[in-house]
């Protein structure tokens, strides 16, 4: 390869950086924007109702799904992921740092589950002292940052499942 080709691709590189903080700027203006918007109208007292899809709901629920569904998420994304925080910050004036409260839900249910954290982490102690661990971890980074999988998760079951062992989902 030449100077020049290596160039173009440091290049490529440094751009794709200047516009991930461009978006990540981005980001943070509109949680911005959503945030004062719905404290505004938890100042001005508003309550929220039931959405219903048929329009027939709660104006201001179905005003701000019809919002997001306007700038291209789906009404069941909307209406499931991001509604419920909508509504949250409208009842209590207190902003959030993640609209998404889908990903701090807690996983229930989960079969096999370790009793307390205490025994989870011996399971996981005993697992981390073995002397494959460090090559699975070593495995497993990378096939992260190959996007091989979307999750560290994924790649765990991949590896499980590759292994002849049957996860129950």
């Amino acid at each position: 390869m030449s100077d020049l080709t290596l160039s173009a691709i440091a290049l490529a590189c440094g751009k794709a950086i200047g516009q991930m903080d461009t978006a990540q700027q981005t980001v943070v203006k509109c949680r911005e924007t959503a945030n004062d918007n719905a404290i505004a109208l938890f100042n001005k007292k508003a309550v929220t109702g039931t959405y219903k899809k048929d329009g027939t709901g709660c104006a201001l629920c179905t005003a701000f799904v019809d919002g997001g569904v306007a700038e291209g998420k789906t009404l069941s994304t909307m209406q499931k992921t991001y509604l419920p925080a909508f509504k949250q910050v409208v009842k209590t004036g207190k902003a959030l740092s993640d609209w998404n409260l889908q990903r701090n839900k807690p996983k229930s249910g989960k079969a096999n589950a370790a009793k307390g954290k205490k025994e989870f982490a011996d399971k996981l102690a005993t697992v981390y002292r073995d002397e494959d661990f460090a090559g699975f971890i070593e495995d497993l980074q990378q096939g992260y940052e190959d996007a091989q999988f979307d999750t560290l998760a994924e790649g765990i079951k991949s590896y499980l499942e590759a292994s002849g062992i049957k996860l129950k989902d």
